[in-house]
C-alpha cells in the first residue's frame, strides 16, 4: 500500500463537504470509521470562538454583515463612515437623527461679537482682559460663587499701567454694593411712650412722647437667611414722605449696620431694627426698637397706614 505522501497514488484535490475521511472512534475501542469533511468544519464539528479565528488570521478583504451591536474597548480608525447610505460631503458633520446617524451641513451661525457670545452663554471661569480705555458702562453686577456677596462696602483694587511700561500700580477705592429689592409690605404706625417711666405709676406730666415707626417686610431676597424678615425704623415725629425724601426717593435699608440686639444706644432714624427671618421677626424687631428707643414703654396706636410707594426705590446695603 502506497504512503499517503505519494501524490501519484493519492492525488491532491479540493475537498468537498461530502468527501469521506478515515479515522478512529475513541468511544468504540478505536474502531476504524469514516466521517464527512462537513462534520469537521460544519455544524457538527468542534466549535471555534472569534479569538481562535483571529489568532489564525485577523486580516480579510470581504465585507462583514452583523446583526447586533459591537462594543469596542480601544480605538476605531475608519477611513470613511457611511451614514444613511452616504459618506457625506466635504464640510458636513455627523449628527444624530434620534433613530440613527446622518450627515448634515455644518452650522452656519458664527459668533461675531461679545454680545453674541454672552447670548450663547454668559458664565465663565476665566478673567476678562480689556485693552481699551472703558471696562464697562451701565450697571455692573457682581456675583461670587458659590456664595453671593452680602450688601455692604467693599474694597477693590484697580491696576493702572504706567507710561514706562512697568507693572500696574494698584489704586484702592471702596464701593457700596446695593441690592434693589421689592418689599412685601410697607406701612407706618403711630406710637406713644414715656421718657421718664415711674414703674407702675402714670407717666409724669410732660414726659409723654409720641412718633411713628416705619415697618418694611422683605420676603423676596435671593439670600433669605440674611435679608428676609421685618425691618423697623423709628422716624420720630417726621412724616413718612419727609423721611423717604418724597415718594420718588430711594429708601435705603442698611442691613449691614442694622440693630439686631436689645443692647446698645438709641437707634437713629436711618438705621433699622432687624428681627431675623423667622416667624418671630416682627416681634423681635419691635422689641429691639422698643427697648433701645422707648425705654420698653412703647405703645402702638391701633391702625396701620400705607404710604404711596409706587415711585420709591428700595435698596439693601
Amino acid at each position: 500500500m502506497a504512503k499517503i505522501e505519494n501524490t501519484t497514488a493519492y492525488p491532491t484535490v479540493l475537498p468537498s463537504a461530502s468527501d469521506l475521511l478515515i479515522g478512529t472512534d475513541v468511544d468504540n475501542n478505536n474502531e476504524t470509521v469514516t466521517f464527512l469533511v462537513s462534520d469537521i468544519v460544519g455544524a457538527g464539528g468542534v466549535a471555534q470562538d472569534l479569538q481562535s479565528v483571529l489568532d489564525t488570521g485577523n486580516v480579510a478583504t470581504q465585507n462583514i454583515t452583523l446583526t447586533g451591536n459591537i462594543i469596542v474597548f480601544g480605538t476605531v480608525e475608519p477611513t470613511t463612515i457611511t451614514a444613511g447610505g452616504s459618506t457625506g460631503t466635504s464640510g458636513q458633520i455627523l449628527s444624530s437623527t434620534g433613530t440613527g446617524l446622518a450627515w448634515i451641513p455644518s452650522p452656519s451661525t458664527s459668533v461675531s461679537s461679545w454680545d453674541a457670545s454672552l447670548t450663547v452663554g454668559n458664565t465663565a471661569n476665566q478673567k476678562v482682559i480689556v485693552s481699551g480705555n472703558t471696562l464697562a458702562q451701565g450697571i455692573v453686577k457682581i456675583n461670587q460663587q458659590p456664595v453671593q456677596p452680602l450688601p455692604g462696602k467693599y474694597l477693590i483694587t484697580v491696576g493702572v499701567q504706567d507710561a514706562e511700561g512697568g507693572p500696574p500700580a494698584g489704586t484702592d477705592f471702596t464701593f457700596t454694593l446695593d441690592l434693589v429689592i421689592v418689599p412685601t409690605q410697607v406701612y407706618y404706625q403711630h406710637y406713644t411712650w414715656c421718657s421718664n417711666p415711674q414703674g407702675s405709676s402714670p407717666c409724669p406730666q410732660g414726659d409723654d412722647e409720641d412718633g411713628y415707626i416705619v415697618v418694611i417686610e422683605i420676603t423676596t431676597s435671593t439670600i433669605p437667611t440674611i435679608q428676609n424678615g421685618f425691618y423697623i425704623f423709628d422716624i420720630g415725629d417726621t412724616s413718612f414722605d419727609s423721611w423717604a425724601d418724597g415718594n420718588t426717593g430711594t429708601i435705603t435699608i442698611d442691613r449691614t449696620n442694622a440693630a439686631t440686639t436689645t443692647t446698645g444706644s438709641n437707634i437713629p432714624s436711618n438705621i433699622p431694627a432687624y428681627g431675623g427671618d423667622g416667624a418671630a421677626s416682627y416681634q423681635n424687631a419691635f422689641d429691639i426698637i422698643d427697648t433701645r428707643n422707648f425705654n420698653s414703654e412703647g405703645v402702638l396706636t391701633p391702625g396701620q397706614q400705607n404710604p404711596d410707594i409706587s415711585e420709591n426705590v428700595f435698596e439693601i446695603v
